[in-house]
């Protein structure tokens, strides 16, 4: 997976990378009222090793923030929504 930070005019300013060799991919993006984005989508390189949920959070300069979050539902899983919550928790499926 990979997250950039672009300038208005398109330059990439920062670019940020998490996964391995295996598939990993980012499904949707949601921001919060920090305005703190967060990236749902799944993972084959971290987790149980089959697909798992992905869940993790960019901060506002497009960093990686708080790690990674895999989740297994003990088959092939697929994040493919998110919604920050206003107590700071997260909807996810």
């Amino acid at each position: 997976m990979l997250a950039a930070v672009l300038s208005p005019a398109g330059k990439v300013l920062s670019i940020e990378t998490f996964g391995g060799a295996d598939d990993d991919r980012a499904i949707l993006a949601r921001a919060d009222q920090q305005g703190r984005i967060w990236v749902i989508g799944y993972t084959k390189s971290a987790g149980s090793g089959g697909w798992d949920v992905m869940v993790t959070r960019l901060n506002r300069n497009g960093s990686f923030e708080g790690g990674v979050t895999t989740l297994d539902g003990g088959k092939d899983d697929n994040g493919t929504a998110i919604r920050p919550l206003a107590d700071g928790s997260l909807l996810v499926g």
